[in-house]
Formats: C-alpha cells, sequence, structure tokens
C-alpha cells in the first residue's frame, strides 16, 4: 500500500498535470477563436465587396436600359415601360437580354450595308460564301454586291456593318 506522501505526491503531480492541460486547452480554444474572428472578418469583407459588385452591376444594366430607347424598344417592343421591365424582371434576365439582342445585332445578315475597312467601299451582303478558299480560322467570308456593281468575296474581319440594310428579295423581284 502507498504512504500518506506518497499518494499526496501523486495529487499533486495530477493536479500539475491537469493545470498544464488546462493552459494548453485555453491557448488552443484561443488560438481557435481567433481563428474563426479573422476568418469571419474576412468573409464579411469578401461579401461587401461581392455585395457593392452586384449593386454596381445591377446599376450599370438600369443605366442601360434607360440610356437608349431604341435599343430598349427594340429588346422589349414598344408598349414595355422600363418599370415593367425592372418590376418583372431580374438584373441577370434584363442583362442576358441586352447581351442576346446586342449579339444579334452584331451578327451579319443578308441585307447589311457593309463598308470596307481599306477603301471605304459600300456593299450589300448577299449571301455567306461557302465555296471559298481562303476559310482560314474562324475568319469567314460573305458574297457582297458592291456600290460598283461588283459581285465580291470578303472577309468579315475587313469590312464593318453601318447600320443599314437593304431587303434583298424585293429589290431582287422587282
Amino acid at each position: 500500500m502507498k504512504t500518506t506522501e506518497e499518494v499526496l505526491n501523486e495529487i499533486q503531480v495530477a493536479m500539475i498535470s491537469n493545470n498544464e492541460l488546462k493552459r494548453k486547452s485555453n491557448i488552443a480554444l484561443n488560438d481557435a477563436l481567433s481563428l474563426i474572428l479573422h476568418n469571419q472578418k474576412e468573409l464579411q469583407e469578401r461579401l461587401d465587396e461581392e455585395y457593392k459588385r452586384g449593386m454596381n452591376d445591377a446599376w450599370e444594366i438600369a443605366r442601360e436600359i434607360h440610356s437608349d430607347y431604341n435599343e430598349f424598344t427594340n429588346i422589349y417592343g414598344e408598349k414595355s415601360t422600363i418599370n415593367y421591365v425592372i418590376q418583372n424582371s431580374t438584373p441577370l434576365e434584363v442583362k442576358e437580354k441586352i447581351a442576346t439582342y446586342r449579339k444579334e445585332v452584331n451578327k451579319i445578315h443578308v441585307g447589311d450595308v457593309v463598308q470596307n475597312k481599306n477603301n471605304n467601299t459600300k456593299a450589300t451582303i448577299l449571301d455567306c460564301d461557302h465555296n471559298t478558299n481562303f476559310v482560314l480560322m474562324d475568319e469567314k467570308y460573305w458574297m457582297v454586291f458592291t456600290e460598283n456593281g461588283c459581285v465580291e468575296s470578303w472577309c468579315e474581319n475587313e469590312f464593318t456593318k453601318t447600320n443599314k440594310s437593304v431587303d434583298v428579295y424585293s429589290v431582287l423581284m422587282k
């Protein structure tokens, strides 16, 4: 059997060990709390930045639908109002609708009047030139009827749209 002194000694060692473990546990808990608070602050800062970015994006979309009446009516129709669009659409829906419209407007269509970047000659798009042997990478060629009365094949990156168009079918059927 142990003596009283040995038992007291074991109790004292256990108390010292227990105090050391408490101290280490408190340090670990304090470190964990600091890490959580730091991560929470960092996350809140990122959320605030993203919120501001979202607000700026929404504001920019509002400016876009308000700035060009013709574009707005082409996208939503003449009977639509900005109020109606704002109340019945999300900013992402409006942004996508604008992007889709602009992408379609920038496409080349038969009847578009274009201007050569090199010599300013104007021409009307007749058709996509499927027979060209010059198709490299993503370059697209178009058959055009020039203002000089010639039918030529023009590379899409060599001309710009003039925002005018001709109803080719009606003109040819006259």
